[in-house]
């Protein structure tokens, strides 16, 4: 006997059980697909059209989902759209935005006839339901539908958003806030200027603060699309100095796209000077949006501008209170050095940056110290005055073992900006104290970035710099042997860069005097440091030298000892 999968799928509905209701509604493509076109629209439509009377919000979005998955399965793409228009006008607000986004779906597949003939009809008969919640739908419609209409029904649906701008509803014209942006894309140039512009500011100025924070999100939107509009550059101002934070907060986030999309002049000369307020706003928050938001386009500023308006309130608000605005203040002041003549940079930024290094915040520090590498590039070592090298100094004393770190990595990347004479010159000795750091992960750091550097700078360097510094790190009688072992774990990191007579005069007697220490962990390193050796360069040379020390470990006490060993001695 042959099995119904639509009788199936009908009994998996019927289950008094939500879970296997909602993973029978899932196999809709797969039922589809078993009964073939002719069943759908005959049998699996209208049942489908009755289910929604009476199940509930979490069945009928899993439908709504579904249908916007199988729709593709048959071929009228018209099928689905009765049950999508109920499912667009039920209460429960996912449903009828899963039912839209089904429906957008659906209108991108249909001809401008089809669009015409039902689907347009479709989007006004939600917008003149007596119940609010077709008219929240169509707001999502009409930008979708408006394209492929008529001209006489595009006039009608410009008609019917307007009034749904001017809906006695605040949830309807909040939708309509939400959705302006999408359609003011759709609409011929006349149209948005003449119509949806002014549309546009009135919700801008509504009176409920959530809608005009809908509105306000599109500003950006808006401004693109109409750069010049003298409109739009009022309801920037005025939402800037708007009594809501969270409006003053939304322009702030926004505010690299509104210069974006304002361009260089019109954002320069009419909005700058307002915009800047921001760093100044009273809510912490909007000052750290408004900082950071600015720091993503100061290139797309003039010159003067900039000068006359965003440096001084930058100079002005950088010991502000707020941790995470004195974050963005640093990153500003970095980035606006690649604008600025290097006399202004050593006058006006760098006294601050010193000023900031100081600061008790660890994360304005560590910004401060990115943003000299930035620097650095642009200037190389003229910014690396006697006062900005005691920074780094007092810096690397930091108790937060993290912004030590910062330090070193930091310093690193900057050696291998200036190069190695600028370097020596400069930060090379504070660089080099990583081998004293009572911080593991700092001394892990060091050698990382050491091996950077010795590629950079060349065997030269490590045997005039950092080697002689490990070699001196390794005999501090004052130290323990955790400091000895970052001078080994150096001298095997930069094998390859390490002169014959270099290994022969410093390294071979370490790996001696190593192997012969009492801490198994020293042992251990001496080790490791002999099979990795012998991986990177011939050992032949000093064949009887490390084979004594191989002979001496060979019946180490330790068990890792012994397991190294056994893998070099092959060699010896």
């Amino acid at each position: 006997m042959e099995i119904d999968a639509l009788r199936l799928f009908q009994e998996g509905i019927a289950n008094d059980d939500i879970e296997v209701k909602v993973q029978t509604v899932k196999k809709l493509s797969l039922v589809m697909k078993a009964i073939g076109e002719e069943r759908v629209h005959d049998e699996l439509v209208p049942y489908l059209t009755d289910l929604l009377e009476i199940e509930d919000d979490e069945i009928l979005y899993v439908l709504a989902e579904q249908i916007g998955n199988a729709w593709t399965h048959v071929s009228d793409k018209l099928t689905f759209l009765p049950i999508l228009k109920i499912l667009a006008k039920v209460d429960e607000t996912i449903v009828r935005e899963e039912a839209a986004k089904t429906m957008e779906s659906i209108e991108s597949s249909l001809s401008s006839k089809h669009v015409q003939t039902t689907f347009v009809p479709l989007v006004m008969e939600l917008i003149s339901q007596e119940w609010f919640t077709g008219r929240l739908t169509s707001s999502l419609l009409i930008p979708t539908a408006y394209p492929k209409a008529t001209n006489k029904q595009k006039e009608k649906l410009r008609l019917f958003y307007h009034r749904l701008c001017h809906d006695e509803m605040p949830m309807v014209r909040k939708a309509a806030a939400s959705n302006i942006g999408k359609f003011a894309k759709n609409v011929e140039d006349e149209i948005l200027e003449g119509e949806i512009i002014p549309n546009y500011a009135e919700l801008t100025q509504d009176e409920h603060d959530n809608i005009k924070l809908a509105a306000t999100e599109k500003i950006h939107e808006f401004i693109e699309l109409a750069p010049s509009s003298k409109i739009l550059l009022k309801v920037t101002k005025e939402a800037i100095s708007d009594k809501s934070w969270k409006i003053r907060h939304c322009i702030a986030k926004q505010i690299n796209q509104i210069i974006k999309g304002f361009g260089k002049k019109i954002a320069s000369n009419h909005i700058l000077d307002d915009l800047t307020t921001l760093l100044k706003d009273q809510e912490g928050e909007v000052r750290q949006e408004a900082v950071h938001s600015f720091t993503k386009c100061l290139n797309l500023l003039d010159k003067k501008k900039l000068e006359l308006y965003l440096l001084p309130t930058l100079k002005e608000t950088y010991k502000d209170d707020y941790a995470n605005y004195k974050e963005g203040v640093a990153q500003s002041l970095c980035e606006v050095c690649s604008l600025l003549d290097d006399d202004e940079i050593n006058a006006s930024i760098t006294p601050i940056l010193i000023e900031m290094l100081k600061d008790d915040s660890s994360i304005v520090k560590i910004t401060v110290l990115e943003g000299l590498v930035k620097m650095s590039e642009h200037l190389g070592v003229k910014i690396f005055d006697q006062t900005l090298i005691d920074c780094f100094k007092n810096t690397i004393k930091e108790s937060a073992w993290r912004v030590r770190m910062s330090v070193y990595d930091l310093i690193g990347e900057i050696g291998l900006i200036l190069g190695r004479q600028d370097f020596s010159e400069t930060l090379e000795d504070i660089f080099l104290s990583y081998f004293s750091d009572k911080a593991a992960a700092i001394r892990e750091k060091g050698i990382e970035k050491s091996i950077q550097l010795a590629e950079k700078f060349g065997s030269e360097w490590v045997s005039e710099k950092l080697l002689l510094k490990a070699f001196e790190n390794y005999h501090n009688e004052e130290q323990g042997y955790l400091y000895r072992m970052c001078s080994l774990m150096t001298f095997e990191a930069v094998i390859k860069y390490i002169s014959d007579s270099d290994f022969q005069t410093k390294f071979v007697p370490l790996l001696v005097k190593a192997s012969q220490e009492t801490v198994p962990n020293m042992r251990f390193c001496c080790a490791r440091a002999l099979f990795n050796i012998r991986r990177a360069i011939d050992t032949s040379l000093y064949a009887d030298e490390l084979k004594e020390i191989v002979t001496r470990l060979r019946d180490d006490s330790d068990h890792d000892v012994k397991y190294w060993i056994k893998k070099v001695s092959q060699g010896y």
